[in-house]
């Protein structure tokens, strides 16, 4: 390998759209990868220069305020990478110094060659630095995807003087942020640009991290590491997907686009199930019959006249409106009690029965935590949708420890539930096979009702066909999509449950 070879650029830009699904990996993938990489070339060291060369072209096409730049190295080879893109930068005209930040710290063989290798000032001192923040750019190569996301007093108040900074480029990952996870330090290094190497981090695009990431430019080094490792985590967004919104033949009719039943709407709830008829109507389903309280059939029939309403307040007068369905939703606006219990123990037995997708949401999600539901086998193909709250519930923990690592908290759900699990929120999680992350959405959406829409809208795509992997992403997708063309034309606060409808109305034809 030569420092001649290509380097793919590929930019993620937060505030545009992407176009492609993109593979992301853990820190633990990276380095196997490496490992075998190293493996098969005869010099590592010319790998981290030809990483370290294609850095500083990137770094030379951003706007900096001067030529001075400051470059924080820790222990390891991270920060053999920031001491070759400072060599780099000093052969193209730029006055660079160095931050030994951990210097008492065994460094790594490649570390040890780069700084003999270089001519760089090392300054062991941020106070040996007399330099103006103001007018320099501060590169964060102290950790990479080995470090940490919790930091000691020591690099918490380094990271907070240089935060200052009028310009903060991180290498790989930002110092204070996990590679892994969305858990990130308060103190975290506030990166305007981050380089990385070989593929894309799980701690890049997820949550939290994104506030300490504001871009992410990949240099895969001509490595194509997709072409021999399968990424376990991919992340998505409406742009990637829209080509799958179910299209309509100039000579469709109405039982084209499936059947789809939605039980819900106890006594109090008798909105929930509205909305996600609503939802589903509006998302292309053919046929919706919704299943609720007798007592809303006219609430129901006056805000959706085209809807087919049965309403009783027995349980068991509902078998010919279940069998009807070809896809059944169960759960918006259901509670403990027996005429809930007895509608949802009825919808998995048809499923299993007719072998039709299930999906399961809100009240539905409590149930199956309880008797009789704990011992009943889900159909096999279920999708559940619980939003943190819930997904603690169904896995006996802490809301906090749902949120705090959202992907793990995913895959316990599909594992223990054997079927697709929609974690809600934001960045929006599907576990299947794999891990998928949703890019859009925002807080605007953090209102009543959501979520029932959003069940509406995962029926009329399983309705209409789609692969249940593949409709859990278009319809998780085709909602945040509505999310972000709010908050970016009004704002975050005010969204209600028409202007939703509104807007997946546009983006559902665009």
């Amino acid at each position: 390998m030569t420092l001649s070879g290509s380097v793919h650029s590929d930019r993620i830009d937060w505030d545009s759209q992407s176009t492609r699904l993109k593979e992301v990996f853990s820190a633990k993938e990276i380095k196997d990868y490496e490992k075998s990489l190293f493996k098969k070339i005869d010099d590592d060291l010319d790998l981290m220069k030809k990483a370290a060369l294609a850095a500083a072209n990137q770094i030379q096409e951003y706007r900096l305020p001067s030529k001075k730049i400051l470059i924080l190295f820790g222990p390891g080879n991270n920060g053999g990478d920031g001491v070759f893109i400072g060599s780099f930068l000093k052969k193209k005209g730029y006055q660079v110094e160095l931050l030994d930040v951990l210097p008492k710290k065994q460094k790594t063989r490649l570390l040890e060659k780069a700084l003999q290798d270089s001519d760089l000032q090392n300054s062991y001192s941020i106070k040996e630095i007399e330099i103006e923040l103001h007018k320099i750019t501060i590169i964060d190569a102290v950790f990479g995807i080995g470090g940490r996301h919790i930091l000691n007093d020591e690099l918490k108040k380094l990271m907070r003087f240089v935060n200052d900074a009028a310009v903060k480029i991180a290498i790989d990952i930002p110092t204070g942020v996990c590679s892994d996870s969305e858990k990130k330090d308060n103190d975290a290094f506030a990166a305007d640009y981050t380089i990385t190497f070989i593929g894309y981090k799980i701690g890049q695009i997820l949550g939290k991290s994104k506030e300490a990431i504001d871009s992410v430019e990949l240099k895969d080094l001509g490595l194509r590491i997709s072409n021999t490792m399968k990424s376990k985590v991919n992340s998505f967004n409406f742009s990637d997907l829209k080509k799958n919104l179910p299209k309509r033949l100039i000579d469709s009719h109405k039982s084209n686009f499936g059947k789809l039943t939605v039980i819900a709407g106890d006594d109090g709830y008798g909105g929930a199930g509205i909305l996600s008829c609503k939802g589903a109507l509006i998302a292309g389903a053919g046929l919706v019959r919704l299943v609720t309280r007798k007592k809303y059939i006219s609430a129901a029939l006056a805000h959706i006249p085209e809807l087919m309403v049965s309403g009783s307040s027995n349980a068991q007068d509902f078998k010919e409106e279940l069998d009807y369905a070809n896809v059944i939703a169960c759960g918006p606006g259901l509670k403990p009690g027996y005429w809930s219990e007895q509608l949802m123990y009825q919808a998995i037995q048809i499923c299993n029965e007719k072998n039709i997708p299930l999906i399961l949401d809100a009240g539905a999600l409590r149930l199956i935590i309880e008797e009789p539901f704990v011992k009943m086998k889900l159909p096999k193909k279920t999708i559940i949708t619980p939003h943190p709250g819930e997904a603690a519930a169904l896995l006996s923990c802490s809301v906090s420890e749902v949120q705090s690592n959202r992907i793990d908290t995913a895959t316990k759900l599909r594992t223990k539930y054997d079927c697709i699990a929609v974690l809600k929120g934001y960045q929006t999680i599907i576990a299947d096979e794999s891990i998928h992350i949703c890019e859009n959405g925002t807080s605007a959406l953090a209102i009543p009702g959501s979520g029932d829409i959003l069940t509406g809208l995962v029926g009329a795509m399983v309705a209409n066909g789609l692969e249940l992997d593949l409709a859990c992403k278009v319809a998780v997708s085709l909602h945040g999509k509505c999310g972000d063309d709010y908050s970016s034309e009004i704002g975050d606060v005010g969204l209600s449950s028409d202007m939703l409808i509104e807007l997946l109305r546009k983006n559902i034809n665009c």
